[in-house]
This record gives C-alpha cells, sequence and structure tokens, in this order.
C-alpha cells in the first residue's frame, strides 16, 4: 500500500471515530402530576401568554381541557379549565395558532359529537370558538398550514367512518373536506407526497393492516395510493418528517410493538421497515429532535408496558435501540416541549388509567458531547492528518529510544 492512501485511511479513520462520538439520548424518571379522570390528549405550548411553555390535557367528569402552567424550570401548577359540554369526549389535540393572533390555541376531537373543537387564545385566556364538523369518532389529529395561505390547518381520521376530514382554516371561517381512506383510521398527519407546494394526507388504518395517502388537489382530498405496513402490524399512530436526510417527508407509524418506517422515493414510498418499539402496543407516535444532533428521532407511547420510547434517528433513516422511561397506566397521547428552559425537547404523556400526566425531562441534549478518541496518526494534535504529521513522521523515521 502507497504511503499516501495509508494517510488516506488514517484520515478517514479519525473522521469516522470523531463522527461516532455524539450525545445519547437520555431521559431523568418521570415525574405524576395528577390530571383528573381518564386522561386522554396532551399538547405543550404558552397557554397563558407568559412566554413560559405550559402544557394542556383533555379528561372527563365533566369533559373540559385543563391547562397546567409551566414555570420554566419544570414545575407546573394547575390553571384554566375550559368546559367543552356534556358527553363531549374529548380526546386527541394539537397546539397551533389557529386565528393568527400569534398565541397557541387549541384543536380538540370530540370523539361523541363528530367534530373538532377550537379553543381560541386571546392575551393569555382561552375561550371556545368554532365547532368544525367531521366524521363519526374523530382521533389522531395534526396541524398545519396545507394550502400555503398562511392559516394553519387541521387533519383527523374518522375511526367509526372510515374516512378522513380536513379542516380548512379560510377567511369566512372553516370548510372540511372528508374522504374515504382504509379500516378503522386511528390518525392522521400531513405530509408532502408529490413535491407540489400544498400538503398532502396520510392515514393509518388499524384494521386493514395499512397506509392510505390521500393527495391535495387546490384543497379537494382523495385516496391515491395504499402501502401495506406489513402481516399483522395494525398501525395506530402515524407521524411524518425528513428521517434519512433528503429534504422529503417520509411516513412512521407505530404498529404494535414495531415502528414501521417508509421512506420517500420520488413520488412513492419504498416498503416499510420495522424497528423495535421499546415497548407493547405502541399507540401514539411524534418525530422530534431529541439529542439535538440535526437528525429526526421517533416517540410512541407504549400503552399496554406503560411507558414511552424514543428510538434515536441515525439520519439515514435507521434508528437505534429505544431509549424507555416508565410512564402512568396506560399513556395516550404524548408532547415533546422545552418544559424546563434548558434548549432540550423533553416528554409528557397523558396516562387515562392512571388519571396523571407523566413528565420526562431530557437529561441527553445539554451535555456536551464526550470528546473523540485520539487518532494515533495526527501527530502534532491539530486535529487533522496532513502533510506536517507526514514530516514529522518521516524526520524521526528509523529513530530508537
Amino acid at each position: 500500500m502507497k504511503l499516501q492512501e495509508r494517510i488516506s485511511l488514517a484520515t478517514g479513520a479519525c473522521v469516522a471515530l470523531a463522527a461516532a462520538a455524539g450525545a445519547a439520548i437520555s431521559f431523568g424518571p418521570a415525574s405524576s402530576i395528577p390530571a383528573g379522570a381518564n386522561p386522554s390528549g396532551i399538547a405543550t405550548g404558552d397557554f397563558n401568554n407568559d412566554g413560559l411553555t405550559d402544557y394542556a390535557v383533555t379528561v372527563d367528569g365533566p369533559d373540559r381541557v385543563v391547562v397546567f402552567n409551566g414555570d420554566g424550570a419544570g414545575g407546573f401548577t394547575a390553571g384554566q379549565t375550559v368546559l367543552l359540554g356534556a358527553n363531549a369526549g374529548a380526546g386527541d389535540m394539537a397546539a397551533a395558532d389557529f386565528d393568527g393572533n400569534g398565541q397557541m390555541d387549541l384543536a380538540i376531537c370530540l370523539q361523541n359529537q363528530a367534530s373538532v373543537r377550537i379553543v381560541a387564545q386571546t392575551g393569555g385566556v382561552l375561550a371556545l370558538g368554532a365547532t368544525v364538523p367531521v366524521g363519526a369518532n374523530p382521533r389522531g389529529i395534526s396541524a398545519r398550514d396545507h394550502n400555503g395561505d398562511g392559516r394553519v390547518d387541521f387533519v383527523v381520521a374518522n375511526r367509526d367512518a372510515n374516512s378522513a376530514s380536513v379542516g380548512t382554516n379560510g377567511v369566512a371561517g372553516w370548510t372540511v373536506s372528508t374522504f374515504a381512506v382504509g379500516a378503522e383510521p386511528r390518525a392522521a398527519t400531513f405530509v408532502n407526497v408529490d413535491g407540489d407546494t400544498d400538503f398532502d394526507v396520510a392515514t393509518s388504518n388499524h384494521d386493514d393492516e395499512t397506509v392510505t395517502i390521500a393527495t391535495n388537489n387546490l384543497g379537494t382530498f382523495a385516496a391515491a395510493a395504499t402501502l401495506s405496513a406489513g402481516i399483522i402490524n395494525r398501525p395506530e399512530g402515524i407521524t411524518s418528517a425528513d428521517f434519512n436526510g433528503d429534504g422529503v417527508a417520509d411516513i412512521a407509524a407505530a404498529t404494535g410493538n414495531t415502528v414501521v418506517v417508509f421512506l420517500r422515493s420520488g413520488t412513492g414510498f419504498a416498503g416499510g421497515v420495522n424497528f423495535p418499539a421499546g415497548g407493547v402496543n405502541a399507540g401514539h407516535i411524534i418525530a422530534a429532535d431529541f439529542d439535538a444532533d440535526g437528525s429526526m428521532d421517533i416517540a410512541t407511547a407504549n400503552e399496554d408496558s406503560n411507558n414511552l420510547s424514543v428510538l434515536p434517528g441515525s439520519g439515514n433513516g435507521t434508528f437505534g435501540a429505544a431509549v424507555v422511561v416508565a410512564s402512568g397506566a396506560n399513556p395516550q397521547q404524548i408532547a415533546a416541549g422545552d418544559l424546563n428552559g434548558d434548549g432540550c425537547l423533553d416528554l409528557a404523556s397523558a396516562n387515562r388509567d392512571s388519571g396523571d400526566v407523566s413528565i420526562a425531562m431530557n437529561t441527553g441534549c445539554d451535555e456536551p458531547p464526550p470528546p473523540p478518541p485520539a487518532c494515533q496518526a495526527d501527530i502534532d494534535g491539530d486535529g487533522d492528518v496532513d502533510s506536517t504529521d507526514l514530516n514529522i513522521l518521516l524526520s524521526t523515521f528509523g529513530c530508537q529510544a
């Protein structure tokens, strides 16, 4: 082997060692905060307009949404309660600025009333807003500006109607497009499938083990493709993000004890690849960068093992072993947010059977990565292998101690 080739190999080895030395995902033990009867939906945001991150949770008896105000250091106190009406069946929710006033609002699935209720914030006070009719038993809500008009819209999966509904937020109010998807859909997300300027929809269809892709044509949605989640994989939650760093969004669905990832290829998707979820009966799923390494990770709520999992993303579409945090009983929706002001995304879950919220603080992303292992070929210690190192080597070649 030529000397230059040896130097190149040594340089590559040093770079690989340095790249491998990154911060690991880690969370402290989850704390428990009583929430009320049967908490189901949860969302994070500044809901009292004080500049600090709070969380809101939906509970029963009576149906309502309760805000817990954050103190910026990881502590929370009960704040405003908004009643949602008798037998509303308040469930999943999404936080976004739906009315464009610069303050965080909520869109809440009312499962028993086939509707989504907007709870709008003005000056730190939440109040009931528009009721938007959708399909039967809406779940798995996602919010995004799907048509580029500057207003945030929503999409839900209508579990009992085998359909999905997109609520479009317009100047004159809300309009709804409802379209057929697969059998018993559990969640929906916006994702740009065809590479145009608007966002399409993907739904997780539990009973036929598929994901439906519905394209957006000027605000009209229709199913255009079906992805197989695999035999005995029954999709629950669904999310989208760029998991392999190619600049386009991919799809991930929670399917029992696994997470199945579909990487986008052109205007379609490659076959799903399964990764262990780290728990039993993974339900709700979100994507976020928990270790602040620039690659998207995945978090799931594992309903039957009473824990939360975070799967570290490699940046190339694959995921490492799940980091698991114990939660309350039967965690439903989960949310990410910086709950203690350290710049890291923490986790919160609504635990239906234990009547509480679990808060798990991220202890990994704010820790400096360990120094890379020393590279023997970097003789002068300047961080690279170059001609200076070669000259030092040659000048001492043959010397004996």
